[in-house]
């Protein structure tokens, strides 16, 4: 095997082999003339002036000048200094271990053919054991597949060079070599199959790899070439897979040691294939060579590779990551080494990228990266719990409903049991699972208890399975201790307000109050209005309203929080409501554009209303759990005869939530006042949506839009102190909110602590209305913490505490195990690389020897642009001006 290594002759000796040469020879008459030429003007002005002073003055000064002309002179022939390149100025070589929780992955039902293989490749097989097809033709394949990737890249930028007649002559010359490189490597291929007796894999196309296309046949000529790699690789591998799988039915040693590597985990497998001293790829680099290692996950580790000069034995990382960012941690890395020449980038992974944003894109510059696929599809046995569906958050009393998906991979079909336990309540349902495949699974259970508690999920673990921590999945639940109190208002009890009465009166979050003013003034309690979370306006007129209970709804919205919605009368309530100064603030639309109801004048109506654009992914407008379910209940709600097309909005507008479907003006708007919200709804019809499915769709709709518009209430509440968190559960590196409520006068302290010592005190920040205080919470490292509101001032003792959680969820990164080489392939495409499996990681050993070569055993460095000729020039004039200023001259 070939290794990356420089002799100590070539080392030692590399400043005597230097070789200076001129890149402008054809101008040293000219360079010599013009020096010449400045040399005997100085020598001339300098005797007239020097004559006076001592002899050594009158021959250094016009020295240094001349030494100086001289510099100048011969950076005019651009001299250049030729020397064997060091191993260091090659480049270094990265390489990149996935630690992630899916290499811990055991594939226990590869097929006996990849267990030789892997076997093989770690070192542990008898030498001369194992028989490998044609190898140099395997090989030779992925090499001039690169070869044609150059050349297709050289084609491309000729035809550039070509259009903009720019550097034609140097395109010219670069494809020229790349096809020359293509065509060698495609003859060696040939004769590599020839000598192997494989030329049937590719049929009659294996005859192309022998000739030698017409100049104007180039271009057809690589994509023929291309064309027949794929199908002589896939032949060559299928013959390869056969002869080891007999190897392995023949051999009892053999299978013995092969099944042994199907009990180890993928990491087990990368460690023995990259550090076995018997053709490992560490081994295979040598000593001359840089090589720096990172172990990956969310973020880049340090991975020692070498120790007291010789290559690790084992790699010291566990693979515990939650996340596995390739490409992200490939530019981590290069940042990390930022400033080193790197030849190229090896990385070792399952290829399961997880937490890498959509966006994010490979950035290595001209640096090639090697990708060595470990792990196969579905080579194991594994029952696991891809994902759960629930809310962050209920009321002391409601019921919850935690749905999850169930994933299978070659178990046997048939029932199985999943557990749901939450506090002293537990459930268990059987769930019927195909050999691979999904199925879901429904819990519902009560909140009874105010404060965090915690949600598990569990599936039978079966024999054998690759993966334990996979057959689990909790969520944090936030129980919340208290009630939304809402207020309906209304001259006449229509269908909708009925309904929704109805609904929130069978709820376990709500105190609900109606009223039913009639013709007559509203009879209700203004400090009443204040208290309230939610106001529901139906067709309300301002003339049922006192002064004071207008000043108390603007009040509990602007200085309180509260939230109003309203659906509107008729236009002469909206044109009363517009003139009102405090009540058309309410109003989403501008004053002097009243809106119109739009009827449909049809015997059937014909008017649908559906969520707009991105609205539709808030929970409070969905229709279902499943996003694409949730759209087809809109599109298939029954239509209405009327609404309120609204006008142009105000600024304090937020955003528009539902639509007219056809003519898309806004018929549910959000607006912001205050610290409050209202919402404006233009329709009175929602009760026609219940006229196929029931309640099912408009009481949904109905208690989603009370509870997104209400202030969540406080998840813990005391005598003195209330407090809450946004979430309990958070992502190293995100934010999240707390906020608390103390009497009035006393000052907030917030201290996150970790196993009971104060890790952080937190700075409270004041809110708008007295005894409120906010804190935004960041980079929490990951653990377990108690988030702790204190207000001294408020009483001896007077503290609350909620747990969180900062971590990685195992969830996406262990819901489905198999590998992925099209994700590793592609990176590798991108940047020039190659991909390889694991048993094929040797080969990388080689494909790194040609990257070297790619840069040429000699190194150019042109003296005459470098800083140290300008030094010199600068050096000689400064000192001449010294000399100058020494003897009285300047």
């Amino acid at each position: 095997m070939p290794e990356l290594k420089q002799s100590s002759h070539s080392r030692v000796y590399s400043s005597v082999l230097a070789q200076l040469f001129w890149n402008s020879a054809d101008y040293w008459p000219l360079a010599s003339g013009l020096g010449l030429a400045l040399i005997v003007v100085t020598i001339w002005l300098y005797r007239a002036q020097t004559a006076g002073l001592p002899g050594r003055w009158q021959f250094l000064l016009p020295a240094f000048r001349v030494a100086a002309i001289c510099g100048v002179c011969v950076s005019l022939l651009k001299p250049t200094l030729l020397r064997p390149r060091t191993e260091q100025e090659h480049g270094a070589i990265v390489i990149l271990v996935d630690r992630s929780a899916s290499m811990a992955i055991i594939e226990s039902q590869m097929a006996p053919a990849r267990r030789v293989a892997l076997a093989d490749a770690a070192g542990l097989l008898p030498e001369k054991r194992r028989t490998s097809v044609a190898p140099d033709a395997v090989r030779g394949g992925r090499v001039l597949a690169q070869r044609l990737d150059r050349l297709a890249r050289a084609e491309s930028d000729l035809e550039y060079a070509r259009l903009t007649a720019r550097q034609t002559d140097l395109r010219l010359e670069e494809y020229q070599a790349a096809f020359s490189s293509a065509l060698t490597k495609a003859h060696e291929l040939s004769a590599a199959l020839s000598l192997s007796g494989q030329q049937e894999p590719v049929n009659s196309q294996a005859a192309l790899l022998g000739e030698s296309p017409k100049a104007g046949e180039k271009a057809q000529w690589r994509k023929k070439i291309l064309d027949v790699l794929g199908p002589m690789e896939a032949a060559l591998n299928v013959r390869q897979a056969a002869s080891d799988a007999a190897l392995y039915n023949a051999d009892a040693a053999v299978r013995e040691i092969s099944n042994k590597v199907a009990l180890q985990s993928r990491l087990s497998l990368v460690e023995k294939v990259l550090t076995n001293g018997r053709g490992g790829l560490l081994s295979s680099i040598g000593p001359d060579v840089p090589l720096y290692g990172y172990g990956f996950a969310d973020h880049i580790e340090p991975l020692p590779l070498r120790a007291g000069g010789a290559t690790v034995k084992q790699l010291l990382i566990e693979p515990t990551g939650g996340q596995s960012r390739i490409s992200g941690s490939i530019a981590s890395a290069m940042e990390d080494i930022k400033g080193v020449a790197v030849r190229a980038v090896v990385v070792v992974s399952d290829g399961r990228a997880v937490g890498e944003s959509a966006s994010a894109r490979l950035v290595t510059g001209s640096v090639p990266v090697f990708t060595i696929r470990c792990g196969e599809e579905q080579a194991f046995t594994d029952l696991s719990i891809v994902g759960v569906d629930m809310p962050a958050s209920a009321y002391v009393g409601e019921e919850v409903t935690a749905r999850a998906t169930i994933k299978a991979t070659n178990i046997p079909p048939g029932e199985y049991p999943i557990t749901m336990k939450f506090g002293e309540q537990q459930l268990s349902h059987q769930v019927k699972l195909e050999a691979s495949g999904t199925a879901q699974v429904q819990f519902t259970f009560k909140a009874d208890k105010a404060g965090v508690g915690n949600v598990q999920l569990s599936a039978k673990l079966l024999p054998g399975e690759a993966s334990e921590e996979n057959n689990s999945a909790s969520r944090s639940l936030k129980v919340i201790q208290g009630k939304l109190n809402i207020l309906m208002v209304t001259a006449n009890p229509s269908w909708d307000f009925q309904y929704l009465r109805n609904a929130l009166s069978r709820t376990k979050w709500a105190t609900l109050t109606d009223v039913v003013a009639g013709a007559e003034k509203l009879l209700l309690d203004p400090e009443k209005i204040l208290q309230q979370n939610v106001i529901v306006l139906f067709r309300v007129s301002p003339a049922m309203l006192t002064a004071q209970q207008v000043d108390a709804i603007h009040r509990a919205v602007t200085e309180r929080g509260a939230s109003v919605i309203i659906t509107p009368g008729l236009g002469e309530d909206m044109q009363a409501f517009a003139r009102d100064p405090l009540l058309g603030e309410l109003l989403p639309y501008r004053p002097g554009t009243p809106p119109v109801w739009r009827s449909w004048p049809g015997d059937r109506p014909a008017f649908r209303i559906v969520p707009d654009g991105q609205a539709s992914t808030l929970d409070a407008l969905k229709l279902s759990d499943d996003p694409a379910e949730s759209t087809s209940r809109w599109m298939n709600l029954p239509a209405i005869y009327h609404y309120l097309s609204i006008p142009q909005l105000k600024p304090n507008a937020i955003r528009t939530l539902l639509v007219e479907n056809e003519s898309r003006a806004p018929v549910l708007v959000e607006s912001r006042l205050g610290i409050g919200r209202v919402l404006f709804l233009g329709l009175h019809e929602s009760w026609r949506w219940r006229m196929r499915v029931g309640d099912r769709d408009q009481d949904r709709f109905w208690l989603q839009l009370i509870r997104y518009s209400a202030e969540e209430p406080y998840a813990l509440v005391s005598d003195t102190l209330a407090m809450d968190v946004d979430r309990v559960t958070i992502r190293p590196g995100e934010d999240f909110r707390l906020r608390a409520r103390v009497n009035a006068g006393a000052a907030a302290v917030v201290e996150v602590q970790q196993g009971g010592k104060v890790v952080r005190i937190e700075k409270a920040s004041p809110g708008m209305q007295p005894g409120r205080f906010e804190a935004i919470i960041r980079d929490l490292p990951e653990g377990s913490y108690d988030i702790v509101v204190k207000s001294p001032g408020a009483g001896a003792g007077s503290s609350l505490q909620l747990p969180v959680q900062v971590r990685y969820g195992m969830e996406e990164e262990l819901g489905d195990v198999s590998a992925d080489g099209a994700a590793l392939a592609q990176i590798s495409a991108i940047s020039g690389g190659t991909s390889v499996m694991l048993d094929q990681a040797s080969d990388i050993s080689r494909q790194l020897t040609e990257v070297r070569h790619r840069s040429g055993g000699m190194l150019e460095i042109p003296l005459w642009s470098s800083s140290y000729l300008f030094l010199f020039v600068l050096g000689c004039l400064a000192v001449e001006w010294a000399v100058r200023k020494r003897v009285g001259l300047a």
